[in-house]
């Protein structure tokens, strides 16, 4: 009798995991946009860094360029 307790227990907790199923998936789904997200913004964050530089860069050679030329 108790072999079957534990059966009906191992089933009833299957069928709790089931349920969470699709819960389980928009949670994974949204951890993965998170992931996503956060990949995109480190692009931008390098590629904005990296364009500032050359910004910075430039002006500085053309500031020189300009003593240069005094």
């Amino acid at each position: 009798m108790q072999q079957f307790a534990i059966f009906a227990d191992i089933i009833s907790l299957r069928r709790r995991h089931n349920s969470l199923g699709p819960i389980r998936a928009v949670g994974e789904d949204l951890i993965n946009l998170k992931f996503q997200l956060n990949k995109i913004s480190d692009v931008m964050l390098t590629y904005g860094g990296i364009r500032a530089l050359n910004i910075s860069n430039l002006a500085a050679s053309a500031y020189g360029l300009s003593l240069g030329f005094l």
